[in-house]
């Protein structure tokens, strides 16, 4: 019976197909004849796939007719139920449209939903429409985009999100024929009509979100984060000094892929979307243009025409955007940017293929291998999208935002990675703590200082120049990197600062840029540790014929002007005052008493509980008027044995009457530590000078302070 009843459905309607003359009398020849015979034979099965049953999961609407006239027929059309005669069968192809953007097309088709499928939630999945659209289903409109809500008149809209609509009861007739009408009104698209099904709720709904996730949800996002990335490299740019074009153009191009496919992630059914149709195709040209301008910049090529290269460029770039904004309708605008893809995009994404090959060939510019396969990337997404719109068929999802997502993406992590390469090198110049005290409260490198305590530590190599006559320079250079390398490494580790290589020398201090309070502990701590890694390195050497550097340590603990000094275009942070002076004579006098570290007696107070340390002398160092007790540092606490320190108690008991000018038992504490010490050269050096001054005894005011005479 429901073929039967479908058949008479179809037999009424392709009545109207032919054509009637002004005596209202059909006019029949063998073509209509034919046809109607055709139809006759078929009309049971013609729309047996419009039947919705409760086996079936969607039912695709495949069998529509289509009517094509002008915008004015619509009203006939309407007046005579959209029965109009010229519908014809639809078979899924392009349109054809006026020139004129004139255009009206008409779709109906019919479908039956059986009565035991009252109890399903069913809706009608509609899919994206490129043009305006009203949807009709038995008569009752469901669906409208795209045109003036009050006229009805037509204007270009664009791609919208698909949507579901319930069938309840009295939209859709059980058991008997439902009709829908579709009519859109193009200007130049020629879209085929897109998917149109009924399904239950749960199917149409998980198909509508994923559908708009993959073309509006996620390239909504990818805007708003292609934007957020724009705004900070162009920050970067002027953070930089503006001296790194490739952050501009970064930028630029972020800003313009936000721009370029917003028409993708946006609905704009509103009646100025041809601006943004302007705005939209203009960006999808500069983008590509940013990105070979960022492109030259890190190629590493054309060193002295780039910036030639790169002005003339941007002109053109401008002058084919500026083409395509001019245009005045959709159509025109469309063709404007076919014929600049020509012109401009390919011949641009070609030469973002060939300068990275080039860069990476003879520059050896690896950093552009990723460049190289995302552009490969955004070209075949870019080179499908197009076939597609060509095609004039809508895929489920663009590729093209998402190409160039990826390639923001990478771009991205490029730039993060060069940052972290030139903080790598820079704390090589830098202390790697200022820098990020520097960016963590966002303090500005300025000219200036501060009186602060810090430990201050100088390093030297004993008689450096004799080795370096016997050295060749190469040998010379590659020892004294592996010795700067292994002192470098233990002040770092131990949170201390190196100020600058002198020569031969490391100056170092502890309690800047980052402060401490134990910081004379840890330039102690430091001080042992270098003396006993080199002492293995240098047993190291002398097993394969190297010739060693015995190092002298002097450390002081004492107020400095710590700071950015220099000028403004080139800024040193450095300490300076006179505890810099104290700590490299105590590193010189080292040679006097045959020692390896000395410390001053501030530095002995604050750490003489964590170390053993022995009383040398008091002394006027270089430069100074003023005597200083000095102090030899000898390990941690309790690192050497009792009989070593019963030594070193006798040495310093002889001290004590050194100062008494008792020289007489001074000399023989002094003999006592010879005896079990013979090399102990501040012993030797003592007795000797008490062995002098009981023969010439020094002035009644005499402090005990001897002064140093030689660095």
């Amino acid at each position: 019976m429901q073929a039967r009843r479908r058949s008479r459905y179809l037999l009424i309607f392709s009545l109207n197909v032919i054509q009637k003359d002004d005596k209202m009398q059909y006019i029949m020849n063998k073509r209509t004849i034919i046809y109607l015979f055709f139809l006759f034979l078929i009309s049971p099965q013609v729309f047996a796939g419009n039947d919705f049953s409760s086996g079936m999961d969607t039912l695709y609407f495949e069998d529509f007719y289509i009517y094509s006239g002008i915008n004015s027929d619509r009203e006939r059309m309407i007046a005579d139920n959209f029965n109009l005669p010229g519908f014809m069968p639809y078979s899924k192809g392009q349109l054809v449209n006026n020139k004129n953007g004139d255009n009206y097309h008409v779709f109906k088709t019919f479908f039956t939903v059986s009565d035991n499928c009252r109890n399903k939630r069913l809706t009608l999945y509609i899919d994206l429409f490129d043009m305006p659209v009203i949807i009709s289903l038995n008569d009752i409109v469901i669906y409208k985009r795209g045109l003036r809500p009050q006229t009805d008149t037509a204007y270009s809209t664009g791609e919208i999100a698909a949507s579901h609509i319930p069938l309840e009861a009295g939209l859709n007739n059980y058991n008997e024929k439902n009709t829908i009408v579709i009519e859109v009104f193009p200007q130049f698209e020629t879209s085929s009509l897109p998917e149109i099904s009924i399904a239950e709720y749960k199917y149409n709904a998980a198909k509508v979100f994923f559908k708009n996730l993959l073309n509006i949800y996620l390239v909504l996002a990818a805007q708003f984060l292609g934007m957020l990335v724009a705004i900070y490299h162009f920050g970067s740019f002027f953070a930089r000094g503006c001296k790194d074009p490739k952050y501009l153009f970064f930028s630029f191009l972020s800003f313009s892929f936000a721009i370029a496919y917003s028409n993708i992630g946006f609905s704009f059914d509103f009646i100025y979307y041809i601006v943004i149709v302007k705005l939209t195709r203009s960006f999808q040209l500069l983008s590509i243009g940013f990105y070979l301008l960022f492109v030259i910049e890190s190629a590493g090529l054309f060193l002295k025409q780039k910036k030639y290269i790169i002005t003339i460029f941007i002109l053109y770039s401008i002058f084919c955007a500026a083409y395509i904004a001019v245009q005045k309708d959709k159509a025109a605008i469309n063709e404007a940017f076919s014929f600049m893809t020509n012109i401009y995009m390919i011949p641009s994404l070609l030469l973002c293929i060939i300068i990275p090959i080039t860069s990476i060939i003879l520059k050896k510019g690896y950093m552009m291998v990723p460049l190289l396969f995302t552009t490969l990337i955004v070209s075949g997404a870019s080179l499908r999208d197009m076939l597609r719109l060509s095609a004039e068929t809508l895929p489920f999802f663009w590729y093209a935002p998402y190409s160039f997502l990826l390639l923001v993406i990478v771009i991205y992590g490029i730039l993060v990675y060069e940052e972290s390469s030139l903080f790598k090198n820079f704390k090589r110049y830098v202390p790697a703590d200022l820098v990020i005290q520097l960016i963590n409260q966002n303090i500005s490198a300025n000219l200036g200082g501060k009186q602060q305590e810090l430990t201050v530590f100088f390093s030297d190599i004993s008689k450096f120049t004799s080795i370096v006559e016997k050295m060749e320079p190469d040998r010379l250079v590659q020892d004294l990197c592996v010795y700067y390398e292994s002192i470098s490494k233990i002040i770092l580790a131990n949170k201390g600062t190196i100020d600058k290589y002198i020569g031969d020398s490391v100056m170092a201090f502890w309690g800047a840029p980052v402060q401490m309070e134990d910081h004379a502990k840890n330039a102690c701590l430091t001080a042992i540790t270098v003396q006993n890694n080199l002492r293995n390195l240098f047993t190291h050497w002398n097993n394969i014929g190297k010739t060693p550097f015995p190092t002298r340590i002097g450390i002081h603990t004492g107020n400095v002007l710590v700071g950015n000094l220099g000028y403004k275009e080139r800024l040193n942070y450095t300490v300076i005052g006179d505890t810099v002076n104290v700590s490299s004579r105590l590193e010189g006098i080292n040679k006097i008493y045959g020692t390896e570290i000395i410390v001053s007696e501030n530095v002995y107070d604050k750490c003489q509980n964590d170390f053993e340390f022995r009383r040398l002398d008091r002394v006027s160092l270089l430069g100074r008027n003023e005597g200083m007790d000095i102090f030899e540092l000898i390990s941690l606490k309790d690192g050497i044995d009792k009989r070593e320190k019963k030594i070193n108690e006798y040495y310093e008991t002889g001290l004590k009457y050194y100062f008494m000018q008792d020289w007489a038992e001074a000399f023989k504490y002094f003999s006592v530590v010879i005896k079990n010490r013979p090399d102990d050269k501040p012993a030797n050096l003592m007795r000797e000078r008490c062995r002098t001054y009981r023969k010439n005894p020094p002035p009644k005011e005499w402090d005990g302070v001897y002064s140093q005479t030689i660095k």
